[in-house]
């Protein structure tokens, strides 16, 4: 499976939400001798937290956060955002040589390029935190997955990114490794915004409870064989977004640092616009 039981989040929008006890902050601790029977460890220390280092620019926040919502709804603020009010740069790759090129002044309306490159149902937007980020890559790879295994038929897949010439061979690795589907640049960050521009937080004070989530996060990308780096502008959150084939946004994920994608949800989500398309 992609991503376990335990990654289902939410789809925000302003309704109702379900809290359930079973948070990482609410995990049981692991016991003396679960340590010293090396049941459980500390994470090596060469593995790139993507918060542990950020210090005071880093927003805290200890609430618990809900493992699943059934109903997947979108931010309030999409619904005000006009796609044609504003442009993205598109973004070529060199795959011989593994350059980024992208030429700002050939900006295209997002509106026109979501229903350009929108399949038969619909188009998928992922929003990259950081091109080089290891969750933003674990993110997409499986965005990339569920359309290779035709659990988004009928959707067509795009990313967006905040910068360039800052990590270009990040860039172009996470392009060709994890996900090969067209990449724009927003550098008036509009995109961002629209999901509130949130700020990466951490998930706990508790210092055993932070070790612990990093650990099973660490190896997590592990498993995935996931790599990454730490470079470029990694404090503004991203997130998928849904738009129906016409071009309108539908459902949205903001991205929970360190959480694998909702792939339950995301699929539930995609069906819903398809049937409605469909009626």
């Amino acid at each position: 499976m992609i991503a376990s039981k335990s990654a289902e989040r939410r789809f925000h929008k302003t309704s109702k939400s379900k809290n359930n006890n079973d948070s990482p902050n609410n995990k049981k601790l692991p016991s003396a001798e679960d340590i010293i029977e090396g049941r459980y460890s500390i994470p090596p220390s060469n593995f790139e937290l993507e918060a542990s280092l950020l210090g005071a620019k880093i927003a805290r926040n200890t609430a618990p956060h809900p493992e699943h919502v059934e109903r997947m709804e979108i931010l309030p603020s999409l619904l005000s955002m006009d796609l044609f009010s504003f442009g993205v740069a598109p973004i070529s790759f060199e795959a011989m040589s593994n350059t980024v090129e992208c030429d700002r002044s050939q900006t295209d309306l997002m509106g026109m390029l979501v229903r350009k490159n929108s399949g038969a149902h619909g188009t998928i937007i992922f929003l990259a935190r950081r091109p080089g980020c290891h969750f933003c890559r674990e993110q997409c790879f499986d965005l990339s997955e569920l359309l290779r295994t035709n659990n988004l038929e009928g959707f067509n897949l795009m990313g967006i990114v905040k910068e360039v010439a800052v990590d270009d061979e990040g860039l172009s690795l996470m392009h060709k490794k994890y996900f090969p589907y067209p990449m724009y640049l927003d550098e008036d960050y509009v995109m961002y915004e629209s999901m509130g521009n949130r700020k990466v937080k951490l998930r706990s004070h508790n210092p055993i409870n932070w070790v612990t989530y990093s650990y099973r996060a660490s190896k997590r990308l592990k498993r995935k064989k996931i790599e990454g780096n730490l470079k470029g502008e990694g404090l503004i959150q991203g997130g998928v977004i849904i738009c129906d084939s016409h071009g309108n946004p539908r459902y949205s994920y903001a991205e929970e640092t360190m959480e694998e994608l909702p792939i339950k949800s995301i699929i539930e989500a995609a069906c819903k616009v398809r049937e409605e398309d469909e009626d």
